[in-house]
């Protein structure tokens, strides 16, 4: 049982914004000294790895090679309009600004997702993501069912 909650609950590891693309050999090295009974995901903040395609591909190749997950810091509501309140400024002033995400590196993917104090601006920049949970689990679907065999019964 132990190995079974080891290997589908990730450990995360959070790579603030001074993390940066040129960074990757350390995070490469760290992961790879990781044991491989556990799940792995990595939420990276720098602009760099949302921006500029090569970055983004060098930091999945390295996610990859060991099976973890990127968590995309999605902020986009967030910051769609003028903050209302005073933890809407504080999240302007603490979260970073960068562009949406929703690839899923692995079949379990996983999203943080910083959303409004308004319920339905919330709920209206979910959208993409009902989409994408659609996406992600038709594709866990196909594997499944590829990896399933029909059992016979002998009575």
């Amino acid at each position: 049982m132990e190995h079974s909650a080891r290997a589908t609950t990730p450990s995360g590891s959070n790579c603030r914004a001074p993390f940066a693309p040129t960074d990757l050999g350390t995070l490469a090295t760290f992961l790879h000294r990781l044991p491989r009974s556990y799940r792995y995901a990595v939420e990276v903040r720098h602009p760099s790895f949302f921006d500029d395609e090569r970055s983004a591909r060098q930091l999945e190749q390295v996610l990859g090679r060991i099976g973890a997950e990127w968590v995309p810091f999605d902020t986009v509501t967030l910051f769609g309009t003028p903050a209302t309140s005073y933890a809407e400024r504080e999240a302007w002033m603490k979260k970073p600004r960068v562009l949406r995400r929703s690839r899923a590196l692995t079949d379990r993917p996983i999203v943080r997702y910083i959303g409004r104090d308004d319920p339905e601006l919330t709920i209206k920049g979910w959208d993409y993501l009902v989409r994408a949970v659609v996406e992600w689990l038709a594709k866990i679907g196909r594997r499944l069912s590829s990896c399933t065999r029909p059992t016979t019964s002998t009575r």
